[in-house]
């Protein structure tokens, strides 16, 4: 809007220029043959016409550029969402496989790891239990 504003008055200055030049005293008038008076008018007229024409050019043409950009922008945003989607569903393949992966190689190692870690902690408690017993046989009771 500030454009063709500013295009606006870009354009009419020469109009308002002719204005100051427009004959308006009648004693000037008079002395102006009609035929040469009749013709400044419609030169005016047609300038000004001209300019107002190359205006509505100006501001069609600004239209259709901006509206050129809103299709463009629309048509980068549908494309960088398409890239997405495609980036994330490749993303869930990706963890998909390493999953599938870890479940058929490194679950059964676990699975194993921990198993033996039972194993040692069960012998470990069984030892302290061990120890306990006999520490409770070697200790004197008390007398009462």
């Amino acid at each position: 809007m500030k454009n063709y504003i500013l295009t606006m008055v870009f354009f009419m200055l020469p109009s308002l220029s002719f204005a100051q030049n427009l004959p308006t005293d009648p004693n000037n008038m008079q002395q102006l043959n009609q035929d040469d008076w009749q013709k400044q008018q419609q030169e005016i007229a047609k300038k000004h016409t001209d300019r107002m024409k190359k205006m509505q050019e100006h501001h069609a043409l600004q239209q259709k550029l901006q509206q050129a950009y809103a299709n463009e922008m629309q048509l980068l945003q549908e494309k960088q969402r398409i890239e997405y989607t495609e980036h994330m569903k490749s993303q869930q393949q990706e963890m998909a496989g390493a999953r599938d992966k870890f479940e058929k190689t490194y679950r059964p190692a676990l699975e194993l790891l921990q198993k033996e870690q039972q194993a040692i902690f069960k012998k470990h408690q069984d030892f302290i239990q061990k120890m306990q017993q006999e520490k409770e046989k070697i200790q004197p009771k008390p007398i009462r």
